[in-house]
């Protein structure tokens, strides 16, 4: 049985690491607030109104749509492992890059990095269960990870320390409480102001706005249902008797009440009139609540309109919103979980190795070949000689142009001298022209010349 089936037995058995004899109350009430009721509570909301973070996802589309985009587009970028004594080169094998690949044996890389990403904006926090080789001790040095296994967070709860924010973690399962040391929990999550222990989802500063958005559509459902705001009302010349009024109100209930009854007409007897009653200004305002919901939601996750599949006025911009979402909300949340893996997961295997997100493969944090051509045409014999432009475009294009001699030259002055061929006595026009080319290096995400020099190659 290999090691990740072990893991498995042990994560699905009700005896792994339960420190009870016997079944134990709920680890909520033992460690305080972490109940859908309580967390309700906290957040301020009216008694029997209910939060449940997770369930939005399930039940909104807006927090549907945003968290899968998000999810989606973070989960799909490469983490690549590199050395700290040698950080330009990549290392391509290695057990930790094994266990990111493959967490467990039920888990792909993509689906665990999905559920990180998603809970981070639903719940704030995502628990990560690492085990090692010997599955009878804590993870560390001597006995690495070799799976992980995402909690669902809903059922984490944590036991505050003195010395450290968090002492224990616990994990409920029916009626049995699974106790963790945080040594092997890896626990990315968000800021929360008033907590250093637990993070906050975007969720939570959405509360209004999605219990505002869950009256407007019960509203809704009501107006069109024929039961919050009536249509008119009927009137008669003199009063109805029981019989009478009991007939008329059966009447408009079997005939004209529900969403597939509207407009059918009805017979009024002898006296009876109809007065039509329209929608008050107000009211069709509050319809139109919907759509100020939706950019609330949108603007809480960093989620461009065209990203969730709303039409923008033009290509140009749907390009524009695309590299915005990649800067302002992707790159942040990749960030933060690699400096979360490079604290808590990779010191188990060396203190030398280290992640980094690769964004190469992301096509709206490129520059277009119209603009990088007019970049170039600017700089080229300037700031970078013909070869480093014709390698800029290899790489980031795919073109195939071979240096050539010659193309290696800086000029400088009107009649365009080369630079190496220029004295000590203008160090100081070196020195600038060194300077630009690092700072349009820098833009390009070239890191050294020695990129460049590859390239060649």
């Amino acid at each position: 049985m290999s090691i990740i089936d072990v893991a498995k037995h042990y994560f699905n058995s009700l005896e792994f690491k339960l420190n009870v004899s016997s079944p134990s109350p709920p680890i909520f009430s033992q460690w305080g607030t972490s109940s859908i009721e309580e967390f309700s509570e906290l957040l301020g909301l009216a008694k029997g109104e209910r939060l449940d973070q997770l369930e939005q996802y399930k039940i909104h589309v807006w927090v549907y749509v945003c968290t899968f985009d998000i999810s989606e587009a973070a989960a799909n970028i490469p983490l690549r492992l590199f050395s700290k004594k040698n950080p330009e080169e990549e290392i391509k094998t290695h057990p930790v890059l094994d266990l990111m690949e493959c967490p467990n044996s039920r888990t792909c890389r993509h689906e665990f990095l999905f559920s990180h990403y998603a809970y981070q904006e639903l719940w704030g926090n995502s628990y990560v269960y690492m085990v090692g080789d010997n599955d009878s001790i804590t993870v560390s040095r001597t006995n690495v990870p070799k799976a992980m296994f995402m909690l669902i967070p809903n059922r984490v709860s944590i036991k505050r320390g003195i010395e450290q924010p968090i002492e224990k973690y616990g994990y409920q399962r029916d009626e049995d409480t699974i106790l963790f040391e945080p040594i092997e929990i890896l626990h990315p999550k968000q800021f929360a102001p008033e907590d250093m222990a637990l993070g906050q989802g975007t969720i939570t500063a959405l509360k209004d706005t999605l219990i505002e958005d869950r009256h407007a559509k019960q509203f809704k459902a009501s107006f069109f249902q024929n039961s919050l705001v009536p249509s008119g009302t009927f009137s008669s010349d003199g009063p109805l008797s029981k019989q009478q009024f009991e007939r008329l109100e059966k009447q408009l209930k079997d005939k004209n009440v529900g969403v597939g009854k509207r407009h059918k007409f009805i017979i009024l007897e002898a006296g009876a009139k109809w007065q039509s009653i329209t929608m008050s200004p107000k009211d069709v305002e509050f319809l139109n609540q919907y759509k100020i919901n939706r950019e609330e939601l949108l603007a809480a996750f960093g989620v461009p309109p065209t990203i969730v599949g709303i039409e923008s006025a033009n290509f140009a911009e749907s390009l524009t919103q695309e590299r915005n979402f990649y800067i302002n909300t992707i790159k942040p949340k990749v960030n933060r979980f690699v400096d979360t893996l490079n604290i808590m997961l990779t010191p188990f295997y060396s203190d030398d190795i280290f992640f980094k997100p690769d964004w190469s493969g992301v096509a709206a944090l490129h520059q277009t070949l119209e603009d990088t051509t007019t970049m170039l045409d600017r700089l080229t014999d300037k700031v970078i000689t013909k070869n480093e432009g014709r390698a800029i475009l290899n790489k980031n294009f795919g073109f195939d142009m071979p240096v050539t001699d010659g193309g290696d030259n800086l000029y400088v002055g009107a009649n365009l001298i080369p630079i190496s061929e220029l004295g000590n006595d203008i160090d100081d026009e070196k020195a600038i022209v060194i300077k630009m080319r690092e700072e349009i290096f820098k833009e390009l995400g070239i890191t050294n010349i020695q990129q460049i020099e590859d390239l060649r190659e």
